[in-house]
């Protein structure tokens, strides 16, 4: 696959139906299968869970695939766009032609208006409700309750962490501390629990360091003045740095809907495209 995005990889050298808040598909379609998925464990907010419209991706995109799954609390199916759609359709998409050997598997947990601290391994309601997620429950429960599910029913090799979060965690300087931390946490459980040390994150942010800063003030505006915005996805870029096996993936301005803060169809193909780009690129030229 040639990279459509490469300028985005040079600057920079994301389960269960019920937790996509909103989104879902069809469960009278459950494949059985036992050859070898690749799979990917998508998590975050909002811009994860999407609200891309089904009837506005491509067919090729649209079309059942047995090469394209998703788990659902019923077990492995093919992924087609539902009601609400984030950057899995097309990621999977640019996967499975980059790939055309391989089934590519989605374990997807999102909901919208979560901050960091409700994924975090060592969850606590209390710890959750600074950012007042506490009634949510742990996510990270959710995301092994997938994990567990997939490796005891498939054949399956987890290749990567796409993360896509922060927004509700920009409110504040309280709300914002201890953000890298907190991803740090997450990725060191998930790395134990798929029994994958070198299990690669890749975080889908904005800019990178240095547009940062030049573009800041303006997408500052755009996302309605969030205190800690800044420190949030300066941190997004930090953790390539900091942790292992870390790629921050940046996307530039992708096209919004009227609110102006979530992607429109476009704009979730757009990012499932430069994510897809960013994994393609790790594992034929960075490899682990």
């Amino acid at each position: 696959m040639k990279p459509r995005y490469a300028i985005h990889l040079l600057i920079t050298l994301v389960g269960f139906s019920a937790l996509t808040a909103g989104c879902s598909f069809p469960n009278d379609n459950t494949i059985q299968t036992d050859i070898p998925i690749k799979v990917l464990i998508l998590l975050g907010q909002s811009n994860m869970v999407g609200c891309a419209h089904a009837d506005e991706f491509p067919p090729g995109m649209s079309a059942a695939s047995d090469r394209r799954l998703i788990l659902t609390d019923d077990g492995w199916i093919p992924l087609v766009p539902g009601p609400q759609n984030g950057p899995e359709i097309s990621l999977a998409y640019e996967l499975a032609q980059a790939w055309p050997e391989e089934t590519i598997g989605i374990i997807k947990v999102a909901v919208g208006g979560t901050g960091i601290r409700a994924f975090v391994p060592d969850w606590s309601q209390e710890l959750a409700d600074i950012t007042g997620d506490g009634h949510k429950g742990s996510l990270y429960a959710q995301v092994k309750a997938g994990i567990d599910q997939a490796t005891s029913t498939s054949e399956v090799e987890f290749i990567g962490v796409v993360w896509k979060q922060g927004g509700k965690d920009s409110w504040s300087a309280e709300t914002a501390e201890g953000y890298l931390d907190y991803l740090r946490s997450i990725i060191d459980a998930l790395r134990q629990d798929t029994e994958t040390p070198d299990l690669p994150l890749f975080i889908s942010t904005y800019f990178d360091a240095q547009d940062l800063l030049l573009e800041y003030d303006a997408f500052a505006e755009a996302a309605r003045g969030r205190e800690a915005l800044f420190d949030v996805l300066m941190a997004h870029n930090l953790a390539q740095d900091e942790i292992p096996h870390t790629q921050t993936v940046t996307t530039g301005w992708l096209p919004v809907t009227a609110d102006g803060i979530h992607f429109n169809t476009e704009g979730q193909i757009l990012q499932g495209q430069i994510l897809a780009d960013a994994i393609w690129f790790y594992y034929e030229f960075e490899g682990i």
